[in-house]
C-alpha cells in the first residue's frame, strides 16, 4: 500500500514539474515592424532583409502586387524572432527612395516592443526597441 501511494505521489510531482516547466517555455514571439508613411507619395516598394547569422529575406517587395502604403498610412510586418539586424529599403510612387541598416534589442525590460520605421520621402528614421542605425565605417 505504501509503495502504491509513493508511486502515485511521484507521478503527481513529475506531472506538476512537467506542467510548470512547459508553461514557462512560451514560443518565441515575432518582432513587430510598423512602417509609417510620412512622405507626400504612397509607398509602393518595401524590401526587408533580416540577419541572424546570414541574410534571411528577399530582394522582392514585401508588399503584394499593386499594394501601397498611402500617405499618412502604415503597415505592420512580423519579423523573425531574434534577428540581429535589419536592412530596410523603401521606394515611393514618385522618385523617392531610401534604405537603412539598423540593429535593435529583442526585449526591453522583458517586453517585446514594436519597431517603427518612419519614411519621409528622403530618409528613414527608426524608433522603439532601442533601434539604432548602423554607422558607416
Amino acid at each position: 500500500m505504501k509503495k502504491s501511494i509513493s508511486k502515485v505521489l511521484c507521478i503527481f510531482i513529475a506531472c506538476g514539474l512537467l506542467v510548470s516547466l512547459t508553461s514557462s517555455c512560451s514560443p518565441l514571439d515575432s518582432k513587430v515592424l510598423v512602417i509609417q508613411n510620412d512622405s507626400t507619395s504612397a509607398i509602393d516598394y518595401v524590401v526587408i532583409n533580416q540577419y541572424v547569422s546570414e541574410a534571411k529575406g528577399s530582394s522582392w517587395s514585401a508588399l503584394d502586387a499593386g499594394e501601397t502604403i498611402p500617405v499618412g498610412g502604415s503597415k505592420t510586418f512580423n519579423l523573425a524572432p531574434y534577428s540581429a539586424s535589419i536592412s530596410l529599403d523603401i521606394s515611393d510612387e514618385s522618385t523617392g527612395s531610401d534604405s537603412v541598416y539598423f540593429f535593435y534589442d529583442y526585449l526591453i525590460n522583458g517586453h517585446n516592443e514594436t519597431i517603427t520605421a518612419s519614411y519621409s520621402g528622403s530618409g528613414i528614421s527608426v524608433s522603439g526597441s532601442n533601434a539604432r542605425v548602423a554607422q558607416d565605417s
